[in-house]
C-alpha cells in the first residue's frame, strides 16, 4: 500500500526540480514569463511551427491527419499533401493543447515547456523499471531533459519531445529475454499470445508512439531491424522472430496508416517533384559526425571550449557553405561517459551479468553506423530512399542510450561498494549541477529578447490594423501578398526570411492569405504567370481574383518595395498603410470574384531549365493540366518538342482519351502539334510510357523520363 505514494512523491520531486532547473539555469521565473511571445518569432523554422500550430488549433480534427487550412494559398486553399507530416500523435497533443488557449504562440511556448518535463519523466520510468536507485534515476533523467538537442531543436518543435526514446531501448530490451515478448508458455511444447494488462500497455505505448515524429519511428525501425537480425542468428525459438515482427508492425504500421492520405492524394493528383525532393548527397551533408557528439557547443561557459568549438567550425568553412554547422548533438560529460562505457561493452566485453549495457551498447554503435558521415545510412539514401536525409537527429537516440548505460553502470557499481543513500544522494545532485551546468550554455534562457520583441508588436498591431478595416465586411477577405514566394523551403528572398510571410496569418482571425501556395502545383503557376505581368496587369488581376487588399513585405525588395508602392499609390490614387517598423505596407483592393485564368500545370515534372516553357524533364506519371474558366467548351493548340535519353512508346491521352501514340529515339527530337477541345473545368493531358524513369548516367540523381521543349499553349 506504501508503494504508490512513494511513487507519487517521486514524480512530483521530479517535477518541481525540472521547474527549480527551468528557472534557475535558464533564467525564467514562471511568473514572469510572458507565454504570448517567443524569441523564435523572428527565426525561419519557428515562424513555420507557430504557423502550423495555429493551422492545427483552428482546424478540424482531420488537419491532425493532413494539416490544411482555407486561410492560406488563398484564393486556392492549403494542405500538406505534397510534403507529408506523419505526427499525428504530435499533432494530436497540439490539438488537446490548443482547447485551453487559440493563441498558437502559447500554445507552442507550452508545448515546449511540457517537454521538458515530458522528457525527465520518460526517461524516469524507464530507470525506474531497471531498478536504478531513485536518486541516481532523478539525476540521470534531469540531465536528459535538458540536454543541448532540446534546445537547439526548438525551431523544429515536433522534435523536442523525446521522451518516448529511452522507453523504446526498454522495450526494445525485452524482445531479447528468453521468455518471447507478447507470449507465455501454455506447456513445455508451445506458447500462446498473452493478452496480459502489461503488453496492453506496451501495445498502447508503441501505438500512441509510432506517430509521434516520423524520423525517431524511422531510427527506431532501425532498430527492431537489428533485434530482429540478432534474433535471427542467435535464438532458435520461432516465437522470438514473430515478436520481433509483431514489435515492427505495432511500431510502423500506424505510420503507414498515416501516410496513406498522402499517397491517395498522389496518385489521384500526380507526384509534385518540386517539394520535398532530395538528393542523395543530402544524407552526408546531414549526416552525424563523432565530433558533433564530443565538441561542446558554441558559447559554452568554459571560454577555452567555447573557443575550440569555433575554431574547429572555422576550420571547415569550406563545408559549411553548403550546409551550416550542425549544433546540440553534444551528449556533454553524462552522455560521453555512458558513451566510453558502451565502447567498452562493445569492444572490450563485459561480464555476463551485464548483458543489458552490452544490449544497449550494441544499439549505440549501431545507431552511430547508420546516421554517420558515409554510414549506413547514405548506403540507404543512394540506394533509393533519399527522402530520409537528416541522420544527425540520430544524435539524441545515442544521447538517451549512453545515459542509460551510465545509470547502470553507476548502480551496478555503487551496490557493489554498498555506498549508503547519503553519499549516493550527494553523488546525484553533484552529477546532475555538473552535467547540465556543462549542457547548457549562459546565453541559454527565456528571457524576451526586445528586437524580437518589437519586431512581434509592430507585425501584431499592423495586422490587426488590416483585419479592423473590414470588420463591416459580410463576404470572406482575402489578402494578396507580395512578393511572391512559393511554399515550402523557398530559402531567403532578398531580405526577406523564408517563412517570414506567415505574419499575416499568425496575427489574424479571419482573413485569407495568398502566402503559403505549394510549390508545382496549380497556385504556383498561377502566382508565377502573375508576376510576369505589369503592375497595373497584377492589380487588375488581383481584383478579378476577388482580393480585397494587397499586403507589401518590403524586405523582398532591392529598392525595399518603392517602386511598386509609388505605382500603385498613383494608380489606385490611395496612400497605403505602414507599419510602425516600416516594414510592411498595405494597399485596399476592389474584389470582383471572377473567374482565375489558370496556365496549363505540368504535374510528375521537374523544374523548368531556364525560362518557362524552355525546357523540363518529365519524371513518373508525367501530366499537363489545363483549365477553361469559361462555361462552354474551347479550342485551343498545344505543341512541345518531346525527347529522351531512352528508346520509348510514349501514348499522350486527352481527357483519357488516346490521341497519339509514337516512338523516340534517343538524340531525335519529335515536334507534336495538337487540337483540342477543352472542356470547362479541369483538363488532362496524360504521358504513358512503356519505359520506367531512371537515373541517367553522371551525377544526376533524379528519375528521367523524357523531356519536353519549347512548349506552346494558345
Amino acid at each position: 500500500m506504501n508503494k504508490f505514494p512513494n511513487i507519487y512523491l517521486q514524480v512530483s520531486l521530479l517535477c518541481f526540480l525540472t521547474y527549480i532547473i527551468l528557472m534557475l539555469v535558464y533564467d525564467a521565473p514562471f511568473d514572469q514569463l510572458d507565454l504570448t511571445f517567443n524569441n523564435q518569432y523572428s527565426q525561419v523554422d519557428a515562424k513555420n511551427a507557430i504557423a502550423i500550430f495555429k493551422l492545427i488549433i483552428e482546424e478540424s480534427l482531420f488537419s491532425t491527419v493532413v494539416p490544411s487550412t482555407n486561410r492560406l494559398s488563398a484564393p486556392f486553399g492549403f494542405s500538406l499533401n505534397d510534403f507529408p507530416v506523419p505526427h499525428f500523435s504530435n499533432l494530436l497533443y497540439i490539438k488537446f493543447l490548443g482547447l485551453f488557449s487559440d493563441d498558437p504562440i502559447r500554445v507552442f511556448n507550452i508545448y515546449y515547456l511540457t517537454t521538458f518535463f515530458l522528457n525527465a519523466l520518460g526517461m524516469f520510468w524507464v530507470l525506474r523499471k531497471f531498478r536504478i536507485h531513485v536518486f541516481l534515476s532523478t539525476a540521470i533523467s534531469l540531465i536528459f531533459a535538458f540536454l543541448p538537442f532540446h534546445e537547439q531543436r526548438l525551431g523544429h518543435i515536433l522534435y523536442t519531445g523525446y521522451f518516448f526514446i529511452p522507453i523504446w531501448i526498454y522495450f526494445l530490451l525485452q524482445l531479447y529475454k528468453k521468455k518471447p515478448l507478447f507470449f507465455s508458455r501454455i506447456d513445455i511444447s508451445g506458447y500462446k499470445f498473452d493478452w496480459s494488462r502489461r503488453n496492453k500497455l506496451l501495445i498502447s505505448i508503441l501505438l500512441l508512439s509510432s506517430t509521434w515524429n516520423f524520423y525517431y519511428t524511422f531510427f527506431l525501425a532501425a532498430l527492431i531491424g537489428l533485434t530482429l537480425l540478432s534474433n535471427l542468428i542467435l535464438r532458435k525459438s520461432k516465437y522470438h522472430l514473430i515478436s520481433t515482427l509483431i514489435f515492427f508492425a505495432i511500431s510502423v504500421g500506424p505510420v503507414v496508416i498515416n501516410m496513406i492520405p498522402f499517397q491517395v492524394h498522389n496518385i489521384e493528383n500526380g507526384r509534385n517533384y518540386l517539394v520535398g525532393h532530395r538528393a542523395p548527397i543530402e544524407s552526408e551533408l546531414f549526416a552525424l559526425k563523432l565530433s558533433a557528439l564530443l565538441y561542446p557547443d558554441k558559447g559554452h561557459r568554459l571560454s577555452q571550449f567555447s573557443e575550440f568549438r569555433e575554431s574547429y567550425d572555422e576550420s571547415l568553412e569550406t563545408i559549411y557553405k553548403l550546409i551550416p554547422p550542425y549544433s546540440g548533438a553534444y551528449l556533454g560529460i553524462a552522455g560521453i561517459a555512458g558513451l566510453l562505457i558502451s565502447v567498452s561493452a562493445v569492444l572490450i566485453g563485459f561480464k555476463r551479468n551485464n548483458s543489458i549495457i552490452r544490449t544497449i551498447s550494441q544499439f549505440n554503435l549501431y545507431l552511430f553506423l547508420l546516421g554517420t558521415l558515409g554510414g549506413i545510412g547514405s548506403i540507404i539514401a543512394y540506394l533509393g530512399i533519399p527522402e530520409i536525409r537528416a541522420y544527425n537527429r540520430v544524435s539524441i537516440f545515442i544521447a538517451s542510450a549512453s545515459l542509460v548505460v551510465l545509470a547502470i553502470f553507476i548502480n551496478e557499481k555503487s551496490r557493489k561498494m554498498h555506498i549508503n543513500n547519503f553519499y549516493l544522494m550527494l553523488f546525484s545532485i553533484f552529477l546532475s549541477f555538473l552535467a547540465i551546468l556543462d549542457t547548457v550554455t549562459p546565453s541559454s534562457n527565456l528571457r524576451i529578447d526586445q528586437k524580437s520583441k518589437k519586431e512581434f508588436i509592430s507585425d501584431q498591431k499592423f495586422i490587426l490594423n488590416i483585419e479592423k478595416q473590414f470588420l463591416n465586411t459580410s463576404q470572406e477577405v482575402s489578402i494578396a501578398q507580395l512578393p511572391f514566394i512559393p511554399y515550402p523551403e523557398n530559402g531567403p528572398y532578398e531580405n526577406m526570411k523564408d517563412y517570414e510571410q506567415f505574419h499575416g496569418y499568425i496575427h489574424s482571425r479571419k482573413i485569407r492569405w495568398s502566402y503559403g501556395v505549394i510549390k508545382g502545383r496549380e497556385g504556383d503557376t498561377w502566382w508565377k504567370s502573375f508576376s510576369d505581368k505589369s503592375y497595373q496587369n497584377q492589380i487588375k488581376t488581383l481584383q478579378d481574383a476577388g482580393f480585397s487588399g494587397l499586403l507589401i513585405n518590403r524586405n523582398g525588395y532591392k529598392d525595399n518595395g518603392r517602386e511598386i508602392e509609388a505605382f500603385i499609390s498613383e494608380f489606385l490614387n490611395v496612400k497605403p498603410l505602414i507599419s510602425n517598423n516600416e516594414k510592411l505596407s498595405f494597399f485596399k483592393l476592389n474584389p470582383k470574384l471572377k473567374n482565375l485564368q489558370i496556365p496549363p500545370t505540368f504535374i510528375g515534372f521537374y523544374p523548368w531549365e531556364g525560362p518557362r516553357g524552355q525546357f523540363r524533364w518529365a519524371g513518373e506519371g508525367p501530366r499537363i493540366l489545363i483549365y477553361n474558366s469559361e462555361n462552354k467548351n474551347d479550342s485551343k493548340k498545344l505543341s512541345f518538342e518531346i525527347n529522351s535519353l531512352k528508346e520509348r512508346m510514349v501514348d499522350i491521352y486527352f481527357n483519357n482519351e488516346l490521341i497519339d501514340s509514337f516512338l523516340i529515339v534517343p538524340g531525335r527530337k519529335i515536334y507534336k502539334n495538337y487540337s483540342i477541345n477543352v472542356s470547362p473545368g479541369k483538363n488532362i493531358v496524360e504521358f504513358k510510357s512503356d519505359v520506367r524513369a531512371a537515373k541517367p548516367s553522371g551525377k544526376d540523381y533524379r528519375n528521367l523520363s523524357f523531356s519536353i521543349e519549347n512548349f506552346n499553349y494558345e
